[in-house]
């Protein structure tokens, strides 16, 4: 949920590169705020021009995001953007002093009234203690309500219908969610206790278009089995993609098919069945409250990479492992495996990869590859495991039994075509069964509890 309001700006307060403060007169009684403008994304604000304001964070007395942000700038009536100039320009301007410097020293200010409205504003203040009354001093602008507690029974924002814990934070677009860890959420005694995952599979993938293959072969192998009813497969989303999950039109379309059981997006991602402040939480969220038998947990669409050991957002991986079996969950790796992919890098395991598993992940996790490969690909991808050091740290198995045929059939299924990285079954088939070996593996531990890995893990 987001608060607009419309306001005029009266004067700038503060600039330095790229940020600008400035007061902004709202339409209710005496009222001034303080707003900030990005440069970066929009104008200069000037007296007299008409802003946009995110007042979500004030409007629910909040601490943490707790000041407007400007969305966008009218001048004249016009939609202004920010050009070159107004980007780069480094402008000398005296810096206001930090408010809390000022306050802590006890100085005693002249105070100054910034026009005739503002100096009715003070006298309310030393009169009936106006929370909104602003005042200026010598050393600059300063709100008499910068360090005023609000209660909740002031705030515009009901905090019990819609939480308190800001998203996107310092942001233009912050919003405000309501966390499933939250007191004023209907699960908040879960989080109070010690919870564990109790030993539920966690399917850990890189990409995106990791999630249809896995929830497809999933199902597959359930109703090939003719189980009593099909897994409670829940979808967790990290924030290392695309932050809201509507953008996702896999989650929607496996949500509209009734393939999952329920999302959970946490972090500055936002938009999923539940709300969650970390990735511990998320994890227990999905086990403990939508009752996952099995967690997938992968960024939103749109991997960032740089070429680089470590410059790549996949790299969160690795701490989602941790996570998992800190929690006591079996955390299972989907491998990014491919042999069309033109980058030498990306050819067999993927470097993301072997480093996440060779650097970052401090716990034991399963990698599961597809025993269906030609021999050449298996042998390539055992000595990349062997010489990054992810064959010693962690239990790699061979999955078999299942044709190529069955796996794509599995993913026909799904109402779209299934891509990643711009390319379907036919193009890049080690992936999507490596993708499948990974389901596979964590299938098995979830419908077989006493299931021991090949390699006696």
């Amino acid at each position: 949920m987001v608060e607009w309001e419309w306001g005029t700006v009266v004067k700038e307060r503060e600039r330095r590169n790229g940020y600008q403060e400035v007061w902004v007169r709202l339409s209710g009684p005496r009222t001034l705020t303080k707003a900030v403008v990005y440069m970066e994304l929009y104008p200069a604000a000037a007296p007299g021009d008409t802003v946009l304001l995110n007042r979500t964070a004030i409007g629910l007395g909040l601490g943490s995001g707790g000041i407007d942000f400007v969305a966008a700038v009218l001048r004249k009536g016009q939609l202004k953007r920010p050009t070159e100039d107004i980007r780069t320009s480094k402008i000398p301007i005296r810096c206001v002093e930090d408010e809390e410097a000022i306050w802590g020293r006890g100085a005693s200010l002249r105070i100054e009234a910034c026009d005739e409205w503002a100096a009715e504003a003070v006298k309310a203040a030393k009169t009936s203690g106006a929370a909104e009354a602003l005042i200026c001093a010598e050393t600059g602008v300063i709100p008499l309500n910068s360090n005023r507690a609000e209660s909740a029974s002031d705030t515009k924002i009901d905090r019990q219908q819609h939480g308190h814990i800001m998203k996107w934070r310092y942001t233009p677009v912050q919003t405000v969610v309501k966390s499933v860890e939250e007191p004023d959420s209907e699960h908040h005694s879960l989080f109070t206790e010690e919870r564990s995952l109790e030993g539920t599979p966690v399917l850990i993938g890189e990409l995106h278009s990791m999630l249809p293959v896995a929830v497809c072969w999933l199902r597959t192998l359930a109703a090939a089995e003719c189980t009593e009813r099909m897994p409670r497969i829940v979808y967790v989303m990290t924030d290392g993609g695309a932050l809201p999950l509507a953008f996702s039109r896999h989650a929607s379309i496996l949500g509209e098919c009734g393939f999952l059981a329920g999302t959970v997006t946490y972090g500055h991602a936002v938009g999923g069945d539940l709300e969650a402040v970390n990735k511990y939480t998320a994890l227990l969220a999905a086990k403990h409250v939508l009752r996952a038998d099995l967690i997938i947990v992968t960024m939103g669409p749109g991997i960032a990479g740089t070429g680089t050991v470590y410059g790549f957002s996949g790299i969160e991986a690795g701490e989602i492992v941790n996570a998992a079996a800190a929690l006591g969950g079996r955390p299972i790796v989907i491998p990014r495996v491919s042999f069309a992919d033109e980058r030498v890098r990306h050819r067999g395991l993927s470097h993301h990869v072997l480093t996440t598993l060779a650097k970052v992940a401090s716990h034991r996790a399963i990698l599961p590859l597809p025993d269906d490969l030609q021999p050449w690909e298996k042998e390539q991808i055992v000595r990349q495991a062997e010489e990054s050091g992810c064959a010693r740290k962690h239990d790699l198995i061979w999955v078999g039994g299942n044709s190529s045929e069955q796996v794509a059939e599995a993913i026909r299924s799904y109402p779209e075509p299934i891509r990643t990285m711009g390319r379907g079954w036919n193009e890049d088939r080690a992936f999507f069964l490596a993708v499948a070996a990974a389901a596979e593996t964590g299938w098995r531990l979830w419908r077989y509890p006493h299931y021991r890995l090949p390699n006696g893990g």
